[in-house]
């Protein structure tokens, strides 16, 4: 076998197995993220998870010789709402959740339907039973909730049966008087959450206006609505929504089990999230792990080429392995000091661990291949810290990483390049002869 292709096939092994433990740590990161994740499932369970408001809503029973046949929803005919998230973050060992507390106000007003429109009698509809409801998603973040219907105030209770929404708070036994209702009906509510993940009302009013405002700079807008007008920076943001009731899903008024759809099905939401997850960076860089060992490897041939002085593949393992090594390196140290400050003390480490050791072999050798790994791991930083010019960077990188390799051996005579033998300082094997 010629001495080049063996020479090239150790290299190959040797690359292999560099790579192996990118796929190890990789079990390892998704480890992680899994415990992660558990750690907010905790925070959901203990303090609240995911928030909805759908309401209020009055349920009104349909009477018929003295039986209950059914109920009547009826939405308000406007509805302005106002909320304040104040965002945490709580630690749970080396992992931490995001939760939320909210201030919500609830303000509207209810009106008279056309009952004959719902195939109605207002003679069948009892008054004195009818209840107000606000669905909740979460009961068990639910801090404090006050409501006035009509500038009296009402005591809520948890919601005992599923009609207009299956989990919440509501009043019963309201006794309206049907003209009141035709005249309007005014109400208030002011409710106290605990919170995690997301917040989201239901626009329930035939014109409903919502305000969101939070401390936290990295809100995600989601739901079926997006803000009209928003305002994102560090201190925090705002959003307005206006919605009419004919972008909704489901009317304003109908009887329960006559409409499929659900008032959660359109909502107005933001998403509470954490865009520097250290976890997902750390997962998106070995998924340049592969890139990373392949350029060093190049980096150290092109040196060998050019001083003629080739490492031994005991010796391309021992760099290779110092190249995987940072990887685990910046995993171990970022969960101590953050992503920035693992990744660069783990290359700074790495980088110097095989410019000292190359520079044995000889001094510019590990010198260059020193500052090229600098090379590399700067663009790597920048490529990650930029994921919509990703690609795009990634593919300049690597071409102009081909060209500096093809400007450096131009004047490289490979027919005549002699065998370049496991020898330090340029000296090559002598040939028996």
């Amino acid at each position: 076998m010629p001495d080049w292709l063996r020479t090239l096939l150790s290299i190959l092994i040797v690359g292999l197995l560099v790579a192996a433990p990118l796929f190890l740590l990789r079990s390892l990161v998704a480890e992680r993220i899994q415990l992660s994740q558990q750690v907010q499932a905790g925070a959901a369970a203990s303090w609240g998870g995911a928030q909805t408001i759908a309401g209020p809503a009055l349920e009104i029973p349909i009477v018929s010789e003295g039986m209950t046949r059914g109920h009547i929803v009826l939405l308000p005919r406007t509805l302005d709402a106002s909320v304040e998230l104040t965002v945490a973050q709580r630690s749970r060992g080396l992992f931490e959740a995001l939760i939320y507390g909210a201030r919500i106000t609830l303000a509207g007003r209810f009106a008279a339907p056309d009952w004959t429109s719902l195939g109605i009698l207002t003679s069948e509809l009892d008054f004195s039973r009818a209840r107000l409801v606000i669905g909740i998603a979460d009961n068990g973040g639910i801090r404090t909730a006050e409501v006035t219907l009509d500038g009296r105030p009402l005591e809520l209770a948890p919601i005992a049966r599923a009609g207009f929404v299956a989990d919440g708070v509501d009043h019963l036994a309201l006794a309206l008087a049907l003209e009141r209702l035709e005249r309007g009906l005014p109400f208030e509510a002011r409710l106290e959450l605990a919170g995690s993940g997301a917040f989201g009302i239901a626009p329930v009013g035939d014109q409903s206006t919502i305000r969101m405002a939070g401390n936290w700079p990295h809100p995600e807008f989601a739901g079926a609505f997006l803000p009209e007008a928003r305002t994102v920076g560090k201190s925090g943001f705002e959003a307005r929504w206006s919605v009419s009731k004919l972008a909704r899903a489901y009317p304003g008024a109908w009887k329960i089990g006559s409409s499929s759809a659900s008032v959660f099905d359109s909502l107005a939401s933001v998403r509470i999230i954490d865009p520097v997850d250290l976890y997902a960076q750390v997962d998106r860089l070995l998924k340049y792990g592969l890139v990373v060992i392949a350029l060093a490897f190049a980096a150290i041939g092109t040196g060998a080429v050019l001083l003629r002085a080739m490492p031994h593949p005991i010796e391309w393992l021992m760099a290779g392995a110092a190249v995987a090594l940072g990887f685990l390196l910046t995993l171990a140290v970022a969960e101590h000091l953050g992503f920035r400050w693992g990744y660069w003390i783990a290359h700074a480490v790495e980088v110097t661990m095989v410019t000292l050791y190359l520079g044995r072999i000889r001094r510019w050798l590990g010198l260059g291949v020193g500052a090229a790994l600098l090379a590399v791991h700067g663009f790597i930083y920048v490529v990650l810290g930029s994921e919509r010019y990703a690609l795009l960077a990634g593919s300049v990188g690597l071409t102009l990483a081909l060209a500096a390799a093809m400007a450096l051996t131009r004047g490289v005579d490979w027919d005549r390049l002699a065998p370049l033998s496991p020898r330090r300082n340029g000296v090559a094997a002598a040939k028996p002869g």
